[in-house]
């Protein structure tokens, strides 16, 4: 365990958090600035181990400087098996006790990735309302209307139910996968996103597409690219490696934010990730740009395009840099398919009843 010993740097520029001596009003203001801005973070919920304070210390220092609208949390809330109730004391011990108060108030768009479903994933969606998190169901989307951008428009899908099947131990234990459900999903996405006229359009998932190293991606996700392709998706931003990277497609841009607590700067054949390694995979996407620190991204969105940073574990950021939004914007209107919450909450509730903890089988 690699334990947090702040430098002089450090400790001055993270002083207002560790004495909790800062107000900040939510969302989070900066001087001159109208885009929607987005802090992503993923792959975090490790009791506040490795290098997860360093990040989280640098998320209210740049909240401070820069201000923040919202944080999006692109899954692996919670390792290693996820949360077991609404009650888990690692929603302190991962969440409370790590990041501020102030960050926690803002809105925690979250979706859940492959770790989490060795949990219940009933109890992520019962923490809705509390606080920040939000999390009303496997998928969902946040018109931008919301933040006074009707231009920009959120979508956040489930991969692990997005693939259907889960090849660690969560495929006998955790929550229960529904064969439903992937068809289900599959047909919100591609409704949701034809029916919004946002010129920018992200969508926020857990597995990536592509993805530097050996395995270039996943499987299961071809379709998932078609659709957002179809649909003038501006980029697609997850997390899943423990790393932050930029890959450009000729027709998508894919972000990739997993950096939140571990970092992974080799691949596992001890080589730096140069690019795209397996091509028949990445072609032809590239990478552009790759970061293998713990970290978290800074977008800002707006109508004719984003532009991303990188902050690493030791606050370094780097310059901005614009991807081009697909879309043309129209006219404001929704896009939303809309769902009664209270449906919702029963469904999630008949979905808790198949929760089996996995440390019954270990």
């Amino acid at each position: 365990m690699t334990l947090w010993r702040p430098t002089r740097r450090e400790l001055i520029g993270t002083a207002p958090l560790l004495l909790g001596a800062a107000a900040l009003p939510r969302p989070i203001a900066a001087p001159g600035r109208n885009d929607l801005r987005l802090f992503v973070i993923g792959d975090w919920g490790k009791d506040g181990r490795l290098y997860q304070k360093h990040v989280a210390a640098w998320m209210h220092q740049q909240a401070l400087q820069a201000g923040c609208d919202a944080i999006v949390s692109t899954g692996d809330n919670f390792y290693d098996f996820g949360v077991s109730s609404s009650r888990d004391p690692q929603w302190r011990t991962s969440y409370e006790n790590i990041y501020s108060p102030e960050l926690r108030r803002l809105p925690w768009f979250a979706v859940a990735g492959n770790h989490d479903w060795g949990g219940s994933i009933w109890a992520q969606l019962d923490r809705t309302g509390n606080g920040g998190w939000h999390m009303p169901w496997l998928w969902y989307d946040i018109p931008g209307a919301r933040f006074g951008r009707p231009d920009v428009h959120l979508f956040f899908i489930d991969t692990v139910v997005w693939k259907g099947k889960e090849n660690k131990v969560y495929h006998r234990c955790g929550q229960a996968l529904r064969a439903v459900d992937v068809a289900r999903q599959k047909a919100w996405l591609k409704d949701a996103l034809q029916a919004s006229c946002a010129a920018t359009k992200l969508v926020f998932g857990h597995h990536p597409v592509y993805a530097g190293g050996l395995d270039g991606g996943h499987k299961w996700m071809d379709d998932l690219d078609a659709t957002l392709i179809a649909a003038g998706v501006t980029a697609y931003v997850c997390g899943h490696k423990h790393c932050l990277y930029h890959i450009k497609g000729e027709q998508l841009d894919y972000i990739c934010s997993g950096g939140g607590s571990e970092e992974r700067e080799k691949d596992v054949r001890g080589t730096f990730h140069p690019a795209c390694m397996a091509e028949q995979r990445c072609a032809p996407a590239r990478m552009h740009q790759f970061i293998g620190r713990a970290g978290f991204t800074i977008v800002d969105a707006g109508a004719d395009r984003i532009a991303y940073r990188f902050v690493d574990r030791d606050g370094r950021v780097t310059p901005p840099e614009p991807i081009r939004s697909r879309g043309n914007h129209q006219a404001p209107c929704s896009g939303a398919l809309a769902a009664d919450p209270a449906e919702l909450r029963e469904q999630a509730r008949a979905r808790a009843k198949t929760y089996l903890p996995c440390a019954s089988l270990l």
